[in-house]
């Protein structure tokens, strides 16, 4: 699968297909490479569903970087860098809607280690 900056994700419930989709719901990541890849791409669908939905919902660059460093992570079946971008994008997706300045889809802590997993921002296994 070739790698592809994603873009995002948006509250809503209407694929570009026109099919309905419902607001992924996993916490836990796959620990298979095929179905960890496979969930990073069902949110990024999922996204772009919502971004089509609703023209007012900007897609957050820092989504875009974790969903490309999730699929990597996959690939490289590092799953536990993958299972830290997972839960930053969980908690972008849950809080989209809200105001950008509130930092739910903003570079903080759980962003830096998804981003850079050997840095400080990453608590000690």
């Amino acid at each position: 699968m070739g790698r592809r900056l994603v873009a995002a994700v948006v509250l809503g419930v209407v694929a570009a297909s026109g099919a309905a989709l419902a607001q992924p719901a996993v916490t836990t990541i796959p620990t298979d490479p095929a179905a960890c890849s496979k969930l990073n791409e069902q949110l990024y669908a999922w996204a772009e569903a919502q971004e089509k939905k609703n023209k007012k919902l900007i897609i957050p660059r820092e989504f875009a970087r974790v969903s490309a460093d999730l699929d990597e992570a996959c690939g490289d079946k590092d799953f536990k860098k993958a299972q830290v971008a997972l839960d930053w994008m969980n908690n972008c997706i849950k809080n989209y809607t809200k105001p950008y300045k509130l930092g739910f889809c903003q570079r903080d802590k759980k962003y830096f280690c998804a981003v850079l997993p050997g840095t400080d921002a990453c608590p000690n296994p």
